[in-house]
């Protein structure tokens, strides 16, 4: 059910952060053929960062609905262009499939109705404008990602932070409030608080709960971004999705790594502690009541403003 309102999204441009084996690619690759099947003469480019990436989601994700759908399949014929790296159909419609790593020139002047980015994390920031353009002639202009998050400076945590509305998966837990009061109940924005010993559990109350709830429901942690610049982003992670095995979290939240659980089970983006600086530290460091502006002196602290690093793993105060 979770998977409904992002098929069903208007938005032009789509970007799942999400935890291993999440059907992500399963829904890149419905909807690159929705598009195509439906729409004549619609155009959409596949990238991801590798060949072998590339190859498979082209095997599993396209190939092989068309093989097993009589609806798609009359879609194809013989003498159409069917390989590793381009699909034609009867409709005029194409898909083109590349991969880039260290740069986009591979996807150079290709145009496209639709761009889809998959592993998104691996891409590098510089090669997404490139990309980006081939659909710049298009009418259409949809722009579809999806990845799994790595460290806190990765591409998928500065779309997250600063171009999303990130919407998550909010599950109610009706322990709290008055029964048919939904804004009274406590709700759950799923994350390792909610892993309980025999299922989700409330981060406030530890209840359970039930990430099929008929009241679950998405919500926009940052409603109030402007929508035609950004991204409409879903996070799903792991621990929401209906097939998981809950023994197998509870093994993986015990032998996985800090990093590999909060990325690849909880589709969280996360600093390993070898980092000497992060972004976040910085952040945590600042005071809004200096400003570098002008070369100002403060009169509170009787000192000139300028920046530097110190070595301190604390919030450092304008005395030090």
């Amino acid at each position: 059910r979770y998977l409904r309102q992002i098929y069903n999204s208007s938005a032009k441009r789509v970007l799942l952060v999400a935890g291993r084996q999440v059907e992500k690619s399963t829904l890149l690759g419905n909807r690159i053929l929705t598009h195509c099947t439906v729409n004549p003469f619609f155009r959409t480019l596949y990238v991801s960062p590798s060949h072998t990436q590339t190859k498979t989601f082209s095997r599993d994700r396209i190939s092989e609905p068309i093989l097993n759908s009589p609806v798609l399949r009359r879609m194809t014929t013989g003498t159409l262009l069917s390989n590793v790296l381009e699909k034609q159909f009867s409709n005029h419609s194409k898909i083109t499939l590349r991969f880039a790593f260290l740069n986009a020139d591979r996807c150079r002047g290709i145009p496209a109705d639709e761009v889809c980015i998959d592993e998104f994390q691996d891409v590098l920031l510089e090669s997404v404008p490139v990309i980006e353009e081939c659909a710049s002639h298009s009418k259409h202009k949809l722009f579809v990602y999806s990845g799994t998050p790595k460290s806190l400076d990765g591409p998928l945590e500065y779309y997250w932070t600063r171009l999303s509305t990130q919407n998550e998966w909010a599950v109610p837990c009706r322990a709290h409030g008055t029964p048919n009061n939904k804004s009274s109940w406590h709700w759950n924005i799923l994350d390792e608080e909610n892993i309980g010993p025999e299922g989700l559990v409330c981060d406030h109350c530890r209840a359970p709960i039930d990430s099929d709830d008929p009241d679950a429901q998405w919500t926009a942690l940052n409603p109030n971004v402007v929508a035609s610049t950004v991204f409409e982003i879903y996070r799903i992670p792991q621990i929401m999705v209906p097939w998981i095995n809950w023994n197998d979290v509870l093994h993986k939240q015990r032998v996985y790594g800090r990093s590999q659980f909060k990325n690849e089970v909880l589709g969280r983006s996360y600093d390993v502690g070898v980092r000497p600086l992060t972004r976040q530290d910085l952040i945590d460091n600042c005071n809004s009541e200096l400003s570098m502006r002008h070369y100002r002196k403060v009169k509170k602290y009787n000192v000139p403003i300028f920046m530097g690093v110190v070595g301190a793993t604390t919030p450092v105060t304008p005395k030090d």
